[in-house]
């Protein structure tokens, strides 16, 4: 478990507040087998709790005297809120051949097996009222074909 915390002078009001890249918690679980003298099956477990960022509450436009309208967002406190916890399983088999000239592996991964609906961050849409927030999401179930070459 960890914490990264900054503090600025004259920055959200000189109190402290989570840096955007602080996770809580975070697990990664690696496995790698050998199925013979050429075959690897491999596979990660990610956890990671949820980064935090920063949501406007509301937002207002106040007219001036000249009518000229302006538009202001309140927010609230800096990376006060946190995304949902992050997790994902990715798994990956391959082959490897030699020959004379180098070594050749081949083979597929599966990057998030489950397709997990992880959030990369919220996307807020500021031209309506009340506000949108919108998640979008980390990649889903991406399978890979992949092949290395390694020349003597």
């Amino acid at each position: 478990m960890g914490q990264t915390i900054n503090t600025f002078p004259n920055l959200n009001g000189d109190k402290p507040f989570y840096a955007n890249h602080d996770r809580n918690h975070e697990l990664k679980l690696v496995g790698s087998y050998k199925l013979g003298k050429n075959w690897t099956l491999s596979s990660t477990y990610m956890f990671a709790s949820g980064n935090p960022y920063t949501a406007p509450m509301n937002q207002y436009s106040l007219t001036m005297l000249d009518d000229e309208t302006l538009g202001y967002i309140h927010v609230g406190e800096k990376n006060g809120s946190r995304l949902p916890d992050y997790n994902r399983i990715d798994v990956s088999i391959s082959r490897k051949w030699e020959s004379e000239y180098g070594v050749t592996e081949g083979g597929i991964s599966f990057y998030n097996m489950f397709n997990n609906k992880n959030i990369s961050y919220r996307d807020y849409d500021l031209d309506v009222s009340p506000i949108i927030a919108s998640d979008v999401n980390m990649l889903g179930f991406t399978p890979t074909i992949f092949v290395n070459f390694k020349l003597r």
